[in-house]
């Protein structure tokens, strides 16, 4: 019985030595050293495809990695060929309830559903922030539910199916 006991308290004593996280810091410390996780934000950041997307639409199912995903017709969005800071003014100008009413009119713009692969260890962000001062970091695969609008890259390499190879999630239903 004591031995049970003994390899009992051992086995809990070491899995609690492990990965732990500061609250409030920036930094996460494991057995190998510290990660900036601002570093790591602008790693994934880099990684990000200097075109668009090949899909823009509302994830409306998610079964394990395979997302059915909604793709909204950008061909309603006035802002679609803008610029960044253009795109941006002209959402300022807009009053609260213009903005949300665009939003919501682009996002049930559907044409079609279009099933997406995505792979776990992709690099994948998201907006930390609701409004204007949205600041992109590092997202994970559990961070995508249902009715989230998402924007993604597809994997070239693989034609006979959609997997993706980067993947944003722009805002949360």
């Amino acid at each position: 019985m004591k031995k049970i006991f003994i390899i009992w308290s051992a086995t809990i004593l070491l899995a609690s030595c492990g990965t732990s996280i500061e609250p409030n810091t920036t930094t996460e410390s494991n057995n190998i050293g510290t990660i900036n996780t601002v570093d790591r934000n602008q790693e994934i950041l880099s990684l990000k495809p200097e075109y668009k997307a090949e899909l823009y639409g509302k994830i409306k199912a998610v079964e394990w990695n395979v997302f059915t995903i909604s793709e909204i017709d950008t061909s309603k969005d006035p802002t679609v060929n803008m610029e960044l800071d253009e795109k941006k003014a002209y959402m300022m100008s807009l009053s609260d309830a213009d903005r949300m009413a665009l939003k919501d009119m682009i996002a049930n713009s559907i044409k079609w559903d279009i099933k997406v692969m995505v792979p776990v260890w992709i690099p994948m962000i998201k907006k930390e922030l609701v409004w204007e001062d949205k600041v992109d970091i590092e997202a994970t695969l559990t961070d995508l539910k249902v009715w989230d609008i998402v924007s993604i890259w597809y994997n070239t390499d693989i034609t006979d199916r959609k997997i993706a190879k980067y993947v944003k999630r722009n805002m949360r239903r």
